[in-house]
């Protein structure tokens, strides 16, 4: 029997841009390139670091063990990246030096946040890492008239929309879910990112987590209070940086944009500079400094965002509508724009497309079905 997957990434390109979304959706061509965009590589390495650390069956166990082990995940990961570019000759040097300087921020950074997440995690215990999860598409509360092709499996407790007499499931992967000290599930949404948002306005509007809140309940049986964004910035910090010249009687720059925290920066200027500390000439770059801290720090933001029953069932019913859309034959055109085109898998493709240039050699070279990739 054939099974109809939709996923958040088909959901989000069906709406942004229908080539992408054909060429890359499970229920169309399901290609994927072969050469994944470094930022995209990067995030799964470190989610791989992540995973490990919150193991619940690690939990229990001491710190240095924890890290060490999340490190070798960290690490195992960026090496089957490194051996996948290397089978397709796509490694020269200049990818090797980018791999290794990534390699690096990346333990400094999962090193960093375990120091960080140690004092914040006392109330929270993991209970599932990266699990995979697929529920029927069912139809709204609201109910819906389906066209022709559509009906419902009844078998299912609510029934489900089949396409066909097929069945359409929901696909996802959930980083983690914990619980706090009131016995509360929620889900955590790991991030990397280069600069935090001003904003968390966006974090509310995010349906991907709450699409997977929508579904989980439904897998698990359990209820979930929200979401924990936990953001991790591409930095980690380090002594301030040495003026090569004494400037205003200070020997040590205070940018406030460079990677440093209080403590790091007094116990060098302590060390380094005690004169110029002492006559407070970096009064005011360490208040900037511990007041950053305070706050949740430069290098991990979290924040939290809870879900109401309605909010879910309104999800759930877009869901099957976006399904119905899907499968209903829908015209295929690119749409090109700033946003949609920054960071798209296919732009390659897309701009020949539009100078009238055949594709399929494109396809064949430069991306791989999802089923072959190793």
């Amino acid at each position: 029997m054939t099974k109809y997957i939709i996923r958040t990434s088909d959901r989000k390109r069906f709406k942004e841009c229908r080539l992408a979304w054909d060429l890359g959706s499970k229920i169309r061509q399901d290609l994927e390139p072969i050469a994944v965009r470094t930022p995209l590589d990067f995030g799964t390495e470190i989610h791989a670091g992540l995973e490990r650390w919150y193991d619940p069956a690690l939990w229990g166990g001491t710190q240095g063990a924890r890290r060490a082990l999340a490190q070798l995940a960290f690490q195992d990961s960026w090496r089957k990246h490194k051996q996948r570019y290397e089978k397709y000759n796509l490694l020269s040097a200049e990818a090797m030096e980018d791999m290794k300087a990534r390699k690096e921020l990346g333990t400094q950074m999962l090193d960093n946040y375990f120091s960080w997440s140690e004092s914040r995690d006392k109330d929270l215990t993991p209970v599932y890492t990266e699990i995979e999860f697929e529920v029927p598409i069912t139809i709204p509360v609201d109910g819906l008239t389906l066209p022709p092709e559509f009906g419902l499996n009844v078998s299912t407790q609510p029934a489900s929309l089949t396409y066909h007499g097929n069945p359409i499931v929901y696909q996802g992967r959930i980083d983690l879910i914990v619980q706090d000290k009131d016995g509360y599930y929620w889900l955590v949404d790991h991030k990397t990112a280069a600069r935090f948002e001003n904003t968390v306005e966006f974090l509310v509007r995010d349906e991907q987590c709450k699409s997977y809140a929508w579904a989980i309940q439904r897998v698990l049986g359990i209820k979930v209070r929200g979401v924990i964004y936990n953001e991790l910035y591409k930095g980690f910090p380090e002594e301030p940086k040495r003026l090569n010249s004494t400037r205003k009687g200070l020997s040590f720059s205070t940018n406030k944009q460079q990677d440093t925290t209080f403590e790091l920066a007094l116990e060098t200027f302590k060390r380094e500079d005690r004169a110029a500390l002492r006559a407070g000439l970096y009064d005011d770059y360490l208040t900037f400094l511990k007041e950053q801290d305070a706050e949740g720090g430069k290098y991990v933001r979290r924040n939290r965002i809870t879900y109401t029953d309605t909010m879910l069932d309104i999800l759930g019913g877009q869901i099957c509508r976006e399904a119905i859309d899907m499968l209903s034959t829908p015209s295929i055109y690119p749409n090109p724009t700033r946003w949609n085109c920054r960071w798209c898998d296919f732009q390659v493709p897309c701009e020949a497309l539009l100078d009238g240039q055949p594709i399929e050699w494109m396809k064949d070279t430069m991306f791989v079905k999802r089923s072959d990739v190793e």
